[in-house]
C-alpha cells in the first residue's frame, strides 16, 4: 500500500500541504477532489518526489519510502505520474514518446495491443503536432500505462476528452484495478469521479477536509429526505410547520435520518410538490463541503 502520513509541504512562506494522510490500496481507485490552486497537483508531484516534504512520511508497503537516494530509485520503480501535455515533443510521434516510457521503466506492456485498445491506431505515428486535444490526452494516458507501474497518479486525466473517450478511458481503469493497480485520480468531473472510484479525499486550503468511502453510503445509513417546493418561501414556511430539524436548501427541504420523523401525515400538511428519499451524491458532499 502507498501510504502518505502526515505530510506537509512549503513553498515560500505558504504552507501549501498540512498534514495529509492518504492511503492508495493497491487493486483500487482513490480520487482527489478539490477546486483549482488548492493543491492537488502539488500533492501528486510530493507524492513522486519531485516537491521535499517540510515533514511527514511518503512510503509503500512500510519498506520504501525517500529516506535515501537508493530508495528513492525504487520509489520511482513503482510510481508514475500521468505526464502533462505541455511535456509532449512536438516532433516526436505517439509511438516514439511510448517506446520512451515503456523503455525508462523497462516494463512488459504489448504497445500495439495498448494503442488498439485506446484507438490510437490511425494517428499514434504521426507527429504530436498534428493532434488534437483529445488525440494528446489519450497519448498522455497511454504513456502512462506503458510505464505499468503498481501505482499511477493520474491529475486530470479525463482532461479535454469527449463523453465516448471518457468511457473508454474509465473501463481501461476499471482494468487495471482488477489488475491490481492502485491508482489515485483527480477530476471535476464528479459523476464519473463518483463511479469509477472506491473513496474520495477532499481537499481544500492545503488539508484534507472530507472523505467518501462509497460502500459506506447506502439508504439505510445515509440517505436524506428531500421534500421540493414551488420556491424557497414555501419551503421555510414548510420546515417551520414541520418543527424538526432540516435544512432549506433553494425550493428544498433537506432531511438527514436523524431529523426525519416517520410520522408521515405531518410531510401530507405541507405543500411539497415531490418526496424523495435518495444517498448523496458526490456533487452534493462538493457543494456542502466548498458552500458552493
Amino acid at each position: 500500500m502507498l501510504k502518505v502520513e502526515e505530510v506537509s509541504v512549503k513553498l515560500g512562506k505558504n504552507m501549501v500541504l498540512q498534514e495529509i494522510d492518504i492511503d492508495v490500496v493497491p487493486g483500487s481507485i482513490t480520487g482527489l477532489v478539490a477546486p483549482n490552486g488548492v493543491g492537488k497537483t502539488t500533492l501528486m508531484r510530493t507524492i513522486l518526489g519531485m516537491i521535499p516534504t517540510l515533514h511527514g512520511k511518503i512510503s509503500i508497503d512500510d519498506s520504501i519510502s525517500y529516506s535515501s537516494k537508493k530508495q528513492k530509485i525504487k520509489m520511482l520503480q513503482n510510481i508514475s505520474l500521468l505526464p502533462d501535455q505541455s511535456e509532449l515533443f512536438e516532433g516526436f510521434s505517439g509511438m516514439e514518446h511510448l517506446k520512451l516510457y515503456k523503455n525508462s521503466w523497462k516494463s512488459k506492456v504489448n504497445l500495439d495491443e495498448l494503442i488498439t485498445d485506446l484507438n490510437m491506431d490511425y494517428y499514434v505515428k504521426n507527429r504530436v503536432s498534428s493532434y488534437s486535444l483529445g488525440m494528446r490526452q489519450r497519448l498522455c494516458f497511454a504513456m502512462q500505462l506503458a510505464s505499468d507501474t503498481p501505482y499511477m497518479m493520474m491529475d486530470e486525466v479525463m482532461n479535454g476528452l469527449d463523453p465516448n473517450n471518457v468511457k473508454l478511458l474509465s473501463d481501461i481503469l476499471f482494468r487495471l484495478k482488477k489488475s491490481g493497480k492502485g491508482i489515485m485520480i483527480s477530476s471535476h468531473l464528479l459523476e464519473n469521479l463518483e463511479e469509477i472510484s472506491d473513496v474520495v479525499y477532499f481537499q481544500n486550503a492545503g488539508k484534507i477536509v472530507a472523505k467518501f468511502v462509497k460502500d459506506e453510503y447506502d439508504l439505510a445509513h445515509n440517505g436524506v429526505f428531500k421534500l421540493q417546493f414551488k420556491n424557497e418561501e414555501q419551503a421555510i414556511q414548510a420546515l417551520e410547520l414541520l418543527t424538526i430539524d432540516g435544512k432549506v436548501s433553494h425550493n428544498q427541504i433537506v432531511l438527514s435520518n436523524k431529523d426525519m420523523t416517520h410520522d408521515f401525515t405531518k410531510y401530507a400538511q405541507t405543500d411539497a410538490r415531490k418526496i424523495e428519499f435518495a444517498v448523496p451524491s458526490l456533487r452534493d458532499f462538493y457543494k456542502e463541503i466548498y458552500d458552493v
